[in-house]
């Protein structure tokens, strides 16, 4: 039993740090591929499939052709959206009387005047002569009207060029369908291996429903009985992490794990929703589906209706990667808790805080924010408490502004605590007289460096006032002068040259500078 605990403990410390790790690099592909997708969604399609048609009509026909395009274009652009009234084409009932009205008309009301502006300064340097009128019949629909049949051809190849082209997802837009699927996708790695990982310490607590009978072949096949047990467990987690985020839910609620998701998570209605647009984006090419409208909040689907399209916007990646580690790592360590506390309570403490100051430290502050206010346990060391809550300050700051939490803040006592503590309360008051006096101290006491003070959140604000100049200043200078060097020189007479007999000096080339204690301000790495 023993063992089992032991590989079960050393799979979810793995595989959690493997999701971590790759939602931060997911992060970073995000952060250097856009650009470059953005860059070749500025290939103008749109222009190169005008210039394709007017290329192969006649050279004479060609400014007239172009020229219509541009007055068309109110109507090309209402077409292509979904968003026009009525339309019926040329070749429809010719017994209604049409009327021609302005190539405006056919325009939604709500974004007439703004196309019209957005469209005034377009294609001013044709000067051909548009055969292009729009019409509109007693019924309320619309039709082109376009004289000269060779313009009239090319004009609807164009336009049915172009509605290939919207109908093509951008560069971009195909980015972020793929980093949302590979995100949920290692989300529910980890849910799986969280399951083995209860299973190998409570095998009893297999829901069999799951299980591949073996069959007498099969078992032949195991080394050991011990290797057909493995596989039961890993086929059982398997199926589990394809249930979905509900059925997880209902089990990680239940005993005798008892960890609430939706406590946990930073907003639980849109971190549900990130799991159903994966399954939109996957299933059904990013277009809305009856199931997402019915399982996801009202609130987050106005607007939408059956078949819309589901678009994936940059920023919306950049919240679902930090909701779904902020979830991965309470997960994480509230399962650590209620399975292995008793034997590892200090490790379980400084892993929390560690994984905390890392996210602090790549900015992911509603997931620092949600960490603080969860891990409030009693596994928690004091020092690694006091440190989740100054760094969930630190990140409430950062998201609302210094005033956020003062009230908390100025009821924290850090009469009994070490001299980092005191500082950082007066850092996050912006007492910043006294806490730079303090930062000074500090350093001269070998428990912080002048590099920590230049790159640690905790100190952002003052960094960011100018109020540590004087201080990066005196530090920086005293480091890199050295002292000058004390020698007692004897001469002998024989000799033409002089040699110092001893020296008191410390060699500046081997000179080094001590780490900061445990109690630096704003470290929130444990040394233990």
């Amino acid at each position: 039993m023993e063992q089992r605990r032991t590989e079960a403990l050393e799979l979810l410390t793995s595989e959690t740090h493997t999701f971590i790790e790759t939602l931060h690099a997911l992060r970073g592909l995000k952060e250097v591929t856009h650009p470059q997708a953005m860059t070749l969604d500025e290939d103008p399609r749109w222009t190169k499939a005008i210039s394709r048609q007017a290329s192969l009509i006649d050279a004479t026909k060609q400014r007239s052709y172009l020229a219509t395009m541009k007055a068309a274009w109110p109507f090309t652009i209402s077409i292509l959206n979904g968003g026009a009234h009525t339309f019926t084409n040329l070749s429809a009932d010719k017994t209604l009387d049409w009327q021609p009205v302005d190539r405006f008309a056919i325009v939604p009301d709500e974004h007439r005047d703004e196309l019209r502006e957005q469209l005034s300064d377009v294609g001013n340097e044709i000067d051909g002569q548009p055969d292009f009128e729009l019409q509109q019949a007693s019924n309320g629909n619309y039709r082109v009207k376009i004289e000269d049949p060779e313009i009239y051809y090319y004009f609807w190849q164009a336009v049915e060029e172009l509605e290939k082209g919207v109908a093509t997802p951008t560069h971009s837009a195909l980015l972020m369908r793929s980093i949302l699927t590979m995100a949920v996708s290692a989300f529910e790695v980890f849910v799986s291996n969280v399951y083995r990982s209860f299973l190998l310490c409570n095998p009893g607590a297999a829901d069999n429903s799951d299980s591949k009978t073996f069959s007498l072949s099969d078992l032949y096949g195991f080394g050991t009985v011990q290797d057909a047990i493995a596989e039961s467990i890993f086929q059982q987690a398997d199926s589990f992490s394809r249930k979905g985020v509900r059925a997880w839910t209902q089990w990680f609620k239940g005993k005798p794990l008892e960890v609430d998701l939706a406590g946990l998570a930073h907003d639980w209605g849109r971190t549900q929703e990130i799991f159903e647009r994966r399954n939109v984006v996957v299933h059904n090419g990013s277009k809305t589906t009856r199931q997402y409208l019915h399982n996801v909040d009202s609130g987050l689907t106005e607007n939408l209706t059956e078949g819309s399209p589901l678009d994936i916007e940059p920023d919306y990646v950049e919240e679902a990667l930090e909701r779904l580690i902020t979830l991965g790592v309470l997960v994480g360590y509230k399962v650590r808790v209620r399975m292995f506390q008793k034997d590892n309570a200090a490790a379980i403490s400084t892993w929390i805080q560690n994984e905390q100051f890392e996210l602090l430290l790549k900015s992911h502050f509603n997931a620092v924010d949600k960490i603080s206010e969860s891990s409030g346990d009693a596994v928690l060391k004091d020092m690694d408490r006091n440190l989740l809550r100054v760094n969930g300050w630190i990140a409430r700051m950062r998201l609302n502004g210094v005033e956020t939490g003062r009230k908390e803040i100025e009821k924290w006592d850090t009469s009994a605590l070490s001299d980092s503590f005191r500082a950082a309360r007066n850092i996050l008051l912006r007492r910043d007289e006294a806490a730079v006096s303090a930062i000074r101290e500090l350093i001269k006491s070998d428990d912080l460096s002048i590099e920590d003070v230049r790159e640690w959140p905790l100190f952002y604000w003052l960094r960011e006032d100018g109020k540590l100049d004087g201080l990066f200043t005196e530090f920086e200078d005293s480091r890199t002068t050295p002292e000058p060097r004390m020698e007692i020189v004897t001469v002998d007479p024989d000799l033409d040259s002089t040699l110092p007999a001893s020296s008191g000096a410390v060699d500046p080339d081997t000179d080094s500078t001590a780490l900061p204690g445990d109690d630096a301000p704003g470290d929130t790495r444990s040394k233990d």
